[in-house]
């Protein structure tokens, strides 16, 4: 081998760090891309929308969670009714 094949592979990507690499640039454009379109979107209230899609990962997440300690069928559904306020019909 002459020295530039061996520059080449010594430099070189591995499958592993080229499917992570394409893994991280493809979730990257995701996230930026539905980012632009939420504040184009909302406007000057991108802040406020920002803050309510956290609370509401937030809470999603907490009940994967203790869903997950507690396994009960249907338990997210169940988390969700009991949190709302009763309706008076």
């Amino acid at each position: 081998m002459n020295n530039m094949e061996t520059e080449y592979k010594s430099g070189s990507l591995s499958l592993f760090g080229a499917i992570a690499m394409g893994t991280g640039v493809m979730i990257g454009a995701g996230i930026f891309a539905l980012t632009g379109q939420v504040a184009e979107l909302a406007g000057a209230l991108f802040p406020l929308a920002f803050l309510a899609a956290a609370i509401i990962s937030g809470s999603d997440t907490n009940c994967i969670i203790r869903s997950y300690f507690l396994p009960i069928y249907g338990y997210c559904y169940t988390l969700g009714c009991l949190s709302q306020p009763k309706r008076r019909y």
